[in-house]
């Protein structure tokens, strides 16, 4: 049991202390009489040089630069909602040519929502892009909490804002969509440092299975969160569940909600969308940072 919290105690040194004396602080924690007492005290001098750091190294340019890095964080998933609707505009002039041509195959409440699908696909590319520009401009700390925290802040705003937009497009129940929001925020900062961890052991394979897989999971338990308080187990029953997300994505809904069709999209309108492009940004911009990182480092070395 100490061992953990010896490691604990060392991570929040800075890093040079901690190369430096981190084997000599250990041992000593290690061999301590007063185990308890010696950890708190060592936690406390390693927070106040942590603290003391990092004020010394503040200076007011490095404090613009986080502030606009913090404002371009949180215009994100606005800029993103903005694409999102921009991308809608041509595909809403051409669903009525589309709904005469497939109208005897398909019903035409069908045409809108595959059509409002396919936005996922040009939307995420941008996501990606702007992910990996900001991975790689340095200027973002703890990126991985840092990023979901501050989209996380932004989409819940939005959520949250007065009928009949933009909350509207967001679900339009701020309760589920705060809650949804939340679990999607925690769930990604855990996947990010997970796939970040494994990028720094050089297990890249592995780094991208991990993103594909958690990130799947997340956004799917985030769906099911604003379902269940928007709409209800009783009008949703939880056994479809995995299939809130896919159907959300895809616009193909076979009466997952009150056992009538198209009534999924109805409810969760944007908001897995959005959380999706959003995940893609977050952990393209996690992967932008660690090896350009792990290159500065082994050119300084």
């Amino acid at each position: 049991m100490r061992a953990p919290l010896i490691r604990a105690v060392l991570a929040v040194y800075p890093a040079a202390i901690r190369e430096r004396y981190g084997d000599e602080i250990a041992a000593m924690l290690h061999d301590s009489p007063r185990p308890g007492r010696d950890l708190a005290d060592t936690a406390w001098c390693a927070l106040r040089d942590r603290l003391s750091q990092r004020r010394a190294a503040m200076t007011p340019a490095r404090a613009r630069a986080a502030a606009l890095t913090l404002l371009w964080l949180m215009l994100t998933p606005v800029g993103l909602s903005v694409a999102w609707i921009f991308c809608l505009l041509p595909l809403a002039m051409l669903g009525g040519p589309v709904m005469e041509l497939v109208a005897p195959a398909l019903h035409h409440h069908q045409v809108m929502p595959i059509l409002l699908s396919l936005q996922v696909l040009p939307v995420s590319w941008l996501a990606h892009r702007l992910g990996r520009a900001t991975g790689r401009s340095g200027r973002v700390g703890v990126a991985w909490l840092a990023v979901p925290l501050a989209i996380g802040v932004t989409v819940a705003a939005l959520a949250a804002l007065p009928d009949p937009w933009p909350g509207d497009l967001f679900g339009g129940h701020p309760a589920g969509s705060g809650a949804a929001v939340l679990c999607w925020a925690a769930g990604t900062a855990v996947l990010a440092r997970a796939v970040r961890t494994r990028q720094r052991q050089g297990r890249r394979r592995a780094a991208r299975v991990l993103a594909l897989a958690g990130g799947f999971a997340v956004l799917d338990l985030a769906t099911a969160v604003f379902v269940l308080l928007a709409v209800g187990h009783a009008r949703a029953p939880l056994g479809y569940a995995p299939l809130w997300l896919p159907s959300a994505l895809t616009g193909v809904d076979f009466g997952l909600v009150d056992g009538d069709r198209w009534m999924l999209g109805d409810t969760v309108k944007i908001l897995p969308g959005i959380l999706t492009v959003c995940t893609v940004y977050t952990l393209a911009l996690v992967s932008a940072v660690i090896p350009d990182r792990a290159r500065a480092e082994a050119l300084s070395a």
